[in-house]
């Protein structure tokens, strides 16, 4: 899986954290060590604001059995506002 992920100015975003796809963190946004945040069925876009704490997961993941690129006709997008806590 080819990642992109784009960290605004402003946000924290730990090393330890799991980032894998195509992933937008906004400003004044933290990511805490061990979150996982997986964009595979398509982009994730964490706004201004947040926080997202230890060990939570946030994924947008096709489901196995389903999956097939031939039948494949759009994206899905996970998309979170500003002022949001994501908790374990």
């Amino acid at each position: 899986m080819i990642s992109s992920v784009k960290i605004a100015p402003g946000a924290m975003v730990c090393n330890e954290c799991e980032l894998h796809g195509d992933i937008t963190i906004g400003s004044m946004t933290v990511i805490h060590p061990k979150a996982s945040i997986i964009a595979e069925a398509g982009p994730i876009i964490i706004g201004e604001c947040n926080i997202v704490e230890e060990q939570a997961r946030i994924i947008n993941r096709l489901e196995v059995d389903t999956f097939d690129l031939e039948s494949l006709i759009h994206t899905v997008t996970c998309t979170l506002f500003i002022f949001n806590i994501m908790l374990t």
